[in-house]
């Protein structure tokens, strides 16, 4: 059933929220500093060394993961004192523009079983915690029995992060798949509104006539015009 105009003007509003609401999370570098809604966290340190970001708390909608974040080597996280999490290269795409960072928001409905703790843009690895996570590594994985274990909550997001967007809620859309969505809206709203002034250019259009065939029968009324009811016969028999 297509939308009426009204219709989608109300739904866009609340998809254009949502818009900020990403934009948030994903706009580019000079953005984010720009905004101070990120901050650096730290370098990881390890064989890949790149420099990973973590939400700021200066913002309440962007809180930071209820567990503070904490940049260790492998060497501390083999030690068992602390669990880092788990790192997973993210292969859908650029990350600011194909994960859906609005999934953990606390007004989303699609939350996943992890915390996303950091990303490094540039090699496209996410490193996650496990809701259920313990606090403190094994000796053997690097990382809690709980966050080993949570590859199949991030394979879940990957599905949603793939997918058209169609007809799926808005809380769990990336930017991209929110792009796509707010393009195809609006292209929607335009045709509705195109059709909405051509159905009020007819209405102009028909009242005018309207207004004339009023004139025209007070016109024949008032006035008696020989061979009237002859010249009505013959034009309705041609048509």
């Amino acid at each position: 059933m297509r939308l009426t105009a009204p219709k989608l003007e109300t739904g866009m509003q609340a998809l254009v929220k949502f818009c900020a609401l990403d934009a948030l999370y994903m706009s580019d570098m000079d953005t984010i500093r720009g905004l101070g809604l990120w901050k650096p966290a730290g370098i990881v340190n390890n064989a890949r060394t790149a420099l990973v970001f973590s939400l700021s708390a200066s913002n309440s909608r962007l809180a930071p993961p209820e567990k503070p974040i904490h940049l260790v080597n492998a060497d501390s996280a083999a030690s068992g004192v602390q669990c880092p999490g788990a790192y997973f290269r993210w292969d859908v795409g650029p990350i600011f523009e194909t994960y859906p960072f609005i999934i953990h928001d606390a007004s989303s409905h699609h939350r996943p079983r992890y915390t996303l703790l950091s990303t490094d843009f540039v090699t496209s690895i996410i490193r996650v915690q496990s809701i259920q996570c313990s606090g403190f590594a094994s000796l053997a994985g690097g990382c809690c029995d709980a966050c080993r274990t949570v590859d199949s909550a991030v394979e879940v997001v990957e599905k949603w992060a793939q997918q058209s967007f169609g007809k799926k809620s808005i809380d769990r859309l990336n930017h991209a798949q929110l792009e796509a969505k707010l393009n195809a809206l609006s292209r929607q709203l335009k045709a509705e509104q195109v059709k909405k002034h051509n159905y009020w250019t007819s209405l102009k259009v028909a009242r005018k006539r309207e207004t004339a065939l009023i004139e025209l029968f007070d016109l024949l009324s008032a006035n008696n015009v020989p061979g009237l009811p002859r010249l009505l016969s013959t034009a309705k028999k041609e048509g």
